[in-house]
């Protein structure tokens, strides 16, 4: 699923009005870009970078990876030094919990802050969570259903 982003127009495979947008409190904007569901049978960067992942954090039955591009805008008034994003566990529908522990800081006025992950074993019908915001002000938590698997249409890019 790939919504309006920095990516080749002819890529986008959703209509903007369906992008999913969030309140991150304080002035931030937080976008959801894309959601892959990559298999690492496919070849491809896409791919390569699914089994790194699954080596290194996954189980041996993995073979697929949820990727998860966001973006967000920190308004220029925004009172303090940086916000960030940080990517929160994603709970599959099976009950498995995948967590991530990485962050992408944006600075006051700075649009389009992109932060994207892997969740190796991550799989559609997922519940995906992450945090916006600041140790100077609140963190702002999130969360957003990923849509089954009917909703993922295959990609022409890797």
């Amino acid at each position: 699923m790939v919504w309006a982003s920095r990516v080749d127009p002819g890529r986008i495979n959703q209509p903007i009005d369906s992008q999913p947008t969030f309140d991150g409190g304080d002035g931030i904007a937080v976008r959801i870009e894309n959601l892959l569901y990559v298999d690492t049978a496919v070849s491809g960067d896409l791919a390569d970078e699914c089994a790194d992942e699954i080596r290194l954090f996954g189980t041996a039955s993995d073979t697929h990876c949820l990727y998860v591009q966001w973006s967000f805008d920190v308004p220029a008034d925004y009172e303090g030094d940086a916000a960030g994003l940080t990517p929160g566990p994603l709970l599959t529908p099976a009950g498995r919990q995948i967590d991530q522990a990485s962050i992408t800081e944006g600075v006051p006025g700075a649009k389009n802050v992109v932060m994207s992950a892997y969740y190796p074993g991550g799989e559609p019908g997922s519940t995906l969570r992450w945090e916006i915001g600041s140790n100077e002000g609140e963190w702002e938590p999130l969360q957003y259903e990923v849509p089954d698997s009917d909703g993922f249409l295959p990609l022409n890019f890797d």
